[in-house]
């Protein structure tokens, strides 16, 4: 099958994602629905949009974190005001790691155009959660498209992840001496449901890299692609001034999966495993 392949139509019943249309494909239509430039501050307008958001449009529920996420036309909405009031973890607040998303987006837009992020909404308080709207990226999440791709378009792949994070290093803030997110955080295991093993690892006072930007989650859910393009890089709300070394650590004791988990599954052949493990050494540049 065409790995960008965006009807549903031709998308096989085989496929892990073909029970969730909505999820990882998308082909913009000039009919979809875009956000009236105005409603950049109008509470009301962003708050009727929440209407639209139900579980008919919500793509991804996500237990850890207690926030939806919905496609709605040529927008994704992150929001938890269909869950419990009595949710901790849907009231918990998203300020920081929304804050950090858009901060960052912003400054590697400004730095380097050609570094594909998107576009924000609304970042904010309705309904008494914190919601956060963005662009909807035309294309397929690597992580869906990855079935259906060649050795050949996986290791290119890899190879453009790798140019986007060297371009990101480059990007230093010369006041900075120690790490930190870009908008900075105290308390990251609340505010961003981090481990605390994670926390200490991006803190480390024993690494003395340079402290250039680094996105900090770069698995393939997080990456958009198009005819052999990355088209979209998303979710930034973990990016900081981290240098090389500390997200390394992370993607690959906390991130990746690990090979001692799954050689031993029934079924798991060494081919499987090798794509499995693929991303896992993403950092060896």
């Amino acid at each position: 099958m065409n790995p960008y392949e965006t009807l549903t139509s031709k998308i096989p019943k085989s496929d892990v994602y073909g029970d969730v249309p909505l999820y990882g494909r998308y082909r913009a239509h000039p009919d979809d629905f875009l956000p009236e430039s105005r409603a950049a501050t109008d509470i009301q307008y962003w708050d009727s949009l929440l209407d639209c958001c139900t579980p008919e449009t919500r793509i991804y529920g996500d237990g850890n974190q207690g926030r939806d996420i919905f496609a709605v036309g040529g927008i994704i909405v992150h929001s938890a005001h269909l869950q419990p009031k009595d949710d901790e973890k849907a009231r918990r607040t998203h300020s920081y790691g929304d804050a950090n998303d858009v901060a960052t987006a912003k400054l590697v837009n400004e730095r380097f155009p050609e570094i594909p992020v998107p576009r924000y909404y609304f970042q904010g308080m309705l309904r008494g959660c914190h919601v956060l709207v963005q662009q909807r990226i035309a294309g397929v999440g690597l992580n869906v498209a990855w079935p259906y791709l060649s050795s050949n378009q996986k290791q290119s792949f890899k190879d453009q992840t790798r140019s986007i994070m060297l371009k990101l290093l480059t990007i230093t803030d010369h006041d900075r001496s120690t790490p930190t997110y870009v908008v900075e955080d105290a308390d990251p295991c609340t505010h961003r449901g981090i481990q605390e093993r994670e926390r200490r690892i991006l803190f480390d006072a024993q690494l003395t890299d340079d402290l250039g930007l680094a996105h900090n989650d770069l698995n393939w859910s997080n990456i958009i692609v198009n005819e052999d393009a990355i088209v979209g890089v998303l979710d930034w709300e973990m990016a900081g001034w981290f240098g090389r070394d500390r997200p390394a650590n992370v993607h690959r004791q906390i991130r990746m999966p690990d090979r001692g988990t799954y050689s031993h599954l029934p079924g798991m052949t060494e081919e499987r495993l090798g794509d499995l493990l693929y991303w896992n050494d993403l950092y060896d540049f």
